[in-house]
């Protein structure tokens, strides 16, 4: 009997247990209906009882979220329910509900403000991420950047509130949120600006405004059209500004007070006094303290340009006590909120106890500093035998380099020969054709002229017999004549035999030739494409650009591969060589233009005479008497 009541009273816990009932599914009903409805789904769950630890860990985060999204502002009760809720899902490894804990907990810290604390419950966030997920929850991170970069901009921190917007802006592009990507990288231009950065408002706004319309999200556009537009009117672009209002107008054209004092402002860039006033004046019905600011500052601008002298000190003299009272509110909330957001003992109890942790690990720090000290070293040793290695392969590559610059200046030199000589063959077959041209018609004449006279030899001997002595002297002189035109038409044909033979060669020559300087500007060209820097050079001369590091790095190493002892020959006579004085020898070295040179070096035609005048004066103690003079030095340093 006893050891069945026993077993009775042992199973009654259990019995128990199965007979609670979880509320789940409820919590899933009401999760799902926390984006649309915060505020009516935040009463509901004030009213829920919570059943299993799960259960009190999940209505925990639901409710702190409900909360967060109604804009009821958080409390320091709530860090309780939150804290607990978190240690709960860090026991059960869920990596999503953690960082929705650590987020809400960071939202408590940021209402109550105390931005140290919210900044690191919203940095953890991102580091209980999983980016190796698939369905890492990017939308949350970027909003935990977010929040970062807002809670750094109360501190006046604007670069590292401009770095957390950026984190913000790509873990945006990650979660295809566009809408909330692109209102973070409007908000990085506003930080910028100001931060005194207005480039990205010129550069990149109009092409960021422009995206934003064509993915169809007019009202963030508008969202940010009036800070723009206050932005442009500080820089005096009041054109720019008129176009961000003009959107404005176009998309959304509901009156808000910065509307208005924005408005004002333009109105008065514009000297349109009346209608600045009336736009200052309707921003003065606004309750907030900082639009009464900027509305008592304009009219004290609107009536010093009219010359009312006590109408613009009344104006001034209101703009200074709304700024008293701004900073007066502002201080005494901080410091109710503070009064009730920590137990302070609690607070500096484990403070202590993080200093005794600190002291024990300290020894172990020590250890693995030193071991980290030693790999250093290890690592040190073998960096620089791995420099010495590189060191020498590069000097091989040089020398590989100098051989092809040296073909090169062969092969162009033997290219210009080639050229000269074909040019002086062509001439001459020219010359020879048309002689030869001569030559045929004279020959041609000749054998006309030998046929007239055979003709009237035979005429005449036939007729011999009757002629007198006068007829055969005629006779034989004439036969003389034949012979000697005979010969000459002999020397003529063998003339012309050896002017064929010679113009063949000549074309063998020329066919050659053509050959040869084909090869060579095709080994010209492949020589060519090694000359890397300077067509880097020349590319930012195209483009009316100075050089960059990089160009400037490339230029010396064809330099080197062109001439290995310039440089070390000129640190010798110049001492000391500074960067700009190398610069400038290279240029002058690689055939550049004064004025080429002032474009890559960013300086003035009167600089760079300067600058040639100082450097050889650094070389030789006397001043060039001629600008060229520095060109020819430099061209015979290192040859």
């Amino acid at each position: 009997m006893m050891k069945r009541l026993f077993y009775i009273l042992c199973s009654l816990p259990l019995i128990i247990g199965c007979n609670e009932h979880s509320i789940k599914d409820e919590l899933d009903i009401y999760e799902k209906d926390l984006e649309m409805n915060p505020k009516a789904t935040y009463e509901i769950l004030l009213n829920q009882e919570p059943v299993t630890q799960e259960d009190r860990a999940r209505l925990a985060l639901l409710t702190i979220k409900a909360k967060n999204l109604a804009y009821v502002p958080l409390e320091g009760k709530d860090t309780i329910d939150v804290l607990n809720a978190i240690d709960y899902y860090l026991q059960q490894r869920d990596e999503e509900q953690v960082m929705m804990g650590y987020y809400l907990l960071g939202s408590i810290y940021r209402d109550l403000g105390d931005a140290p604390r919210g900044v690191e419950a919203f940095r953890k966030v991102i580091e209980e991420a999983d980016t190796n997920r698939v369905d890492c929850n990017y939308r949350l991170m970027a909003r935990a950047d977010a929040q970062k970069s807002d809670l750094f901009g109360l501190q006046n921190a604007r670069p590292k509130a401009i770095e957390s917007s950026k984190q913000a802006e790509y873990y945006s592009w990650k979660a295809r949120d566009t809408s909330y990507a692109f209102d973070n990288a409007f908000g990085i231009i506003g930080l910028q600006c100001l931060d005194q950065n207005f480039e990205p408002l010129f550069m990149k706004a109009p092409r960021l405004v422009q995206a934003c319309l064509e993915y169809g999200d007019t009202m963030m556009v508008v969202k940010w059209a009036n800070t723009f537009a206050w932005f442009y009117l500080l820089k005096g672009m009041t054109d720019d500004a008129h176009k961000m209002i003009e959107l404005y107008d176009r998309y959304d054209g509901r009156p808000y007070p910065i509307y208005y004092g924005t408005k004002g402002e333009f109105y008065l860039a514009r000297h349109q006094l009346d209608s600045a006033e009336w736009c200052f004046r309707k921003e003065l019905e606004a309750t907030d303290w900082n639009n009464r600011q900027t509305a008592y500052r304009g009219l004290k601008k609107v009536f010093e340009r009219r010359h009312l002298t006590d109408s613009a000190l009344w104006y001034a003299t209101l703009q200074c006590d709304a700024v008293d009272s701004d900073y007066d509110h502002k201080v005494s909330d901080a410091i109710i909120q503070m009064e009730h957001v920590y137990n302070y003992d609690a607070a500096k109890e484990k403070a202590q106890q993080s200093e005794m942790a600190r002291q024990r690990t300290k020894l172990t720090l020590w250890m693995v500093v030193s071991v980290f000290i030693i790999v250093a070293l290890l690592t040190g040793f073998g960096f620089k035998n791995y420099r010495n290695l590189q060191q020498r392969r590069l000097l091989e590559q040089k020398a590989e380099e100098e051989k092809l610059k040296t073909l090169l200046a062969e092969r162009e030199k033997q290219l210009a020969q080639e050229e000269s000589r074909r040019k002086t063959a062509e001439s001459k077959a020219a010359q020879m054709e048309a002689n030869l041209t001569e030559i045929n018609a004279d020959l041609e004449m000749q054998k006309r002229e030998r046929g007239t006279l055979q003709q009237e030899i035979r005429v005449l001997k036939s007729s011999a017999e009757s002629e007198n002595a006068v007829t055969q002297k005629r006779i034989q002189e004439l036969e003389r004549q034949l012979q000697r035109k005979n010969q000459d038409i002999t020397e003529a044909e063998r003339e012309m035999e050896l002017r064929k033979e010679e113009l063949k060669t000549l074309q063998e020559e020329m066919a050659s030739m053509k050959a040869t300087i084909e090869e060579l500007r095709k080994d010209a060209q492949q020589l060519e494409n090694l000359g890397d820097g300077v067509q880097l050079m020349k590319r930012r001369l195209s483009k009316n650009k100075h050089a960059t590091i990089d160009d400037w790095s490339a230029l010396q190493t064809q330099i080197f591969k062109l001439h290995p002892t310039f440089i070390p020959s000129l640190q010798q006579l110049v001492n000391p060589l500074v960067e700009r004085d190398l610069h400038l020898a290279m240029l002058i070295k690689a055939g550049f233009l004064p004025s080429e040179i002032a474009i890559l070096m960013c300086l003035s035609a009167s600089a760079v005479t300067m600058a040639r005048r100082r450097l050889y004066q650094k070389a030789f103690d006397r001043s060039p008497k001629v600008p060229e003079e520095v060109d020819k030095w430099i061209m015979e340093v290192g040859e």
